[in-house]
């Protein structure tokens, strides 16, 4: 017997990746960090809890001996999803951005590499996650086309100046440090590297407030509320997990070469939402603003894009695009279907 390790298993994109695994048949442990953030999960795939298909695990990633235990009660972990992530959101000052966002990363990382490294477990790939961030950057050439070869380049002095410059340093360094690894066991290590990630959620937490920050955009704008973010790349959150799991899954990506997986859906844009909002909910009111200006942001031509050539990952993952209106459509839908469930 043998499974699958993801890290913060209750996050957005980690249940996705345990939806996914669990589908095909394959046995998941979820970290999380205190177990009664497991239970919407286990609401969602109760059958799979009950039979002993889906197992959690409490662990702080900032603890090296909890992060050995894993690996000690579960001996048939052979494959590590490790999308748990921090952001740091608490951090204020120069010394906090380094401390809870640079240095945190780089423990965690160095830490559970060694540990995997050095368990009896017959781990055969460990599949990180970074963020397009790292490639880009905070501040980048629109002229530029940007591969799986690029990384931002930031000093620590300049890291240390912003949560955003803090979190684009740390995972360039953590990224670096994954792909210099030599491992003695044959462990494949592989990266994931997210845009702007959207798409239906699998649960809604204690109210509307707490959607993840992507998905809260959505719902603010289906409630009638001006859209706060541009243009980015995006990519639908069913794409994220499926890639992550053929990285992991020797099974089904048995010969794949790259190291580092760059998903990217499309390029989305909040304005672009309302038309697909208007067309599909009747229910949908576009508030006080004026539609033709939103429709002018949608379509204007000057707005600055970052260009991609991310052929290799397109070709090795072999993940068919979902479009910008499908996520829209389902993510809207199974927002209105789980609001009403919480508000009964």
């Amino acid at each position: 017997m043998s499974a699958t390790l993801v890290t913060g298993a209750n996050g957005f994109i980690a249940g996705h990746i345990v939806k996914e695994l669990l589908q095909l048949g394959i046995n998941v442990v979820g970290s999380v960090r205190s177990f009664n953030k497991a239970a919407n999960l286990i609401s969602v795939f109760p059958n799979e809890f009950k039979s002993g298909q889906l197992k959690f695990v409490e662990v702080d990633f900032n603890n090296k001996q909890e992060i050995e235990s894993i690996f000690t009660k579960f001996p048939e972990i052979n494959n590590v999803i490790h999308p748990a992530q921090n952001f740091g959101r608490n951090a204020t000052t120069p010394e906090e951005y380094d401390k809870e966002i640079i240095q945190y990363t780089k423990n965690s990382i160095e830490s559970i590499v060694d540990i995997v490294e050095k368990s009896s477990n017959k781990i055969e790939r460990f599949v990180y996650f970074s963020s397009s961030i790292a490639v880009r950057g905070p501040n980048y050439d629109h002229e530029y086309v940007f591969t799986e070869q690029d990384f931002a380049n930031l000093s620590h002095e300049d890291a240390i100046q912003s949560s955003l410059n803090a979190y684009t340093y740390a995972k360039v360094h953590a990224e670096k440090f994954i792909l210099n690894q030599k491992s003695l066991k044959g462990i494949e290590y592989k990266i994931i590297v997210p845009p702007t990630v959207i798409g239906p959620p699998l649960y809604i937490w204690d109210n509307n407030e707490s959607f993840d920050a992507n998905n809260k955009h959505f719902y603010d704008v289906f409630k009638g509320k001006e859209p706060k973010r541009g243009v980015e790349w995006y990519a639908d959150v069913r794409s994220i997990a499926k890639g992550a799991v053929k990285a992991a899954d020797k099974r089904s990506t048995p010969s794949i070469e790259n190291n580092r997986y760059v998903i990217v859906d499309g390029t989305e844009n909040y304005y672009d939402s309302i038309p697909i909002l208007l067309e599909n909910f009747q229910n949908f009111n576009p508030g006080n603003w004026d539609e033709l200006n939103f429709k002018g942001k949608t379509l204007n031509e000057d707005r600055k894009l970052a260009k991609r050539d991310l052929s290799i990952s397109e070709k090795e993952l072999g993940l068919k695009q979902i479009q910008y209106e499908t996520t829209v459509i389902d993510t809207i839908k199974l927002i209105i279907k789980l609001d009403e469930q919480v508000s009964k």
